[in-house]
């Protein structure tokens, strides 16, 4: 669910082991203190704290932090910057529908939706053989600390109404509201070869 990627290893001892091109650092130890995840990646010698918010429409999660500790299981490591971050990544089999701007899969009976809880996040999902992985992340440099992500798991006609519940969570813009208006598919409105005499009628 988790990892750490560098746009190539910074590493004197990673570089002559793997080649210069980004790199993902896969979760070495994850463990649950209270409210937070604490998980430590491999090889870079990075500590992240991911604080859970578990609600009844989704499961948030907040990347608080992301720190240097100096230590991997094989040894004390030197500093080295941390490029971009998953905190929140779940393989999903194909369902009957993808929807690419909300990040869900959905059929008839299930959706699942992985989405952002700020303008920070990075949302994304990379298409497999029989399955599509979503993810939340971040990008170093926009932002790191405090960025979150929410994974709504439902029936398919309650989405938009969970969709609704973390908006309202984390005050976000209403956008389940903007789309439940009557007035949605009047939201785009194309006009060409129009001459000036015209235009009033298309006000």
């Amino acid at each position: 669910m988790f990892s750490v990627t560098q746009e190539r290893p910074y590493d004197n001892e990673l570089q002559l082991s793997y080649p210069a091109k980004p790199k993902a650092f896969a979760a070495e130890n994850v463990r649950r203190e209270n409210d937070r995840l604490v998980v430590t990646f491999e090889l870079v010698g990075y500590e992240a704290s991911i604080r859970l918010r578990i609600a009844d429409s989704f499961i948030g999660f907040t990347l608080e932090s992301l720190e240097y500790k100096g230590y991997t299981s094989l040894r004390h490591k030197r500093k080295t910057e941390i490029d971009s971050a998953v905190f929140l990544q779940l393989p999903v089999r194909n369902r009957k529908r993808f929807g690419e701007w909300l990040n869900v899969m959905w059929d008839d009976e299930v959706a699942v939706n992985v989405l952002g809880t700020d303008p920070y996040a990075r949302v994304d999902s990379t298409e497999g053989k029989s399955f599509r992985i979503l993810q939340a992340g971040t990008v170093d440099s926009v932002k790191t600390n405090g960025v979150g992500g929410a994974l709504i798991v439902t029936e398919s006609r309650h989405l938009l109404d969970r969709i609704a519940k973390v908006e309202d969570e984390y005050r976000l813009p209403k956008g389940v509201a903007s789309r439940r208006r009557k007035e949605y598919r009047n939201s785009y409105y194309e006009v060409s070869e129009v001459a000036p005499d015209e235009i009033d009628r298309h006000t």
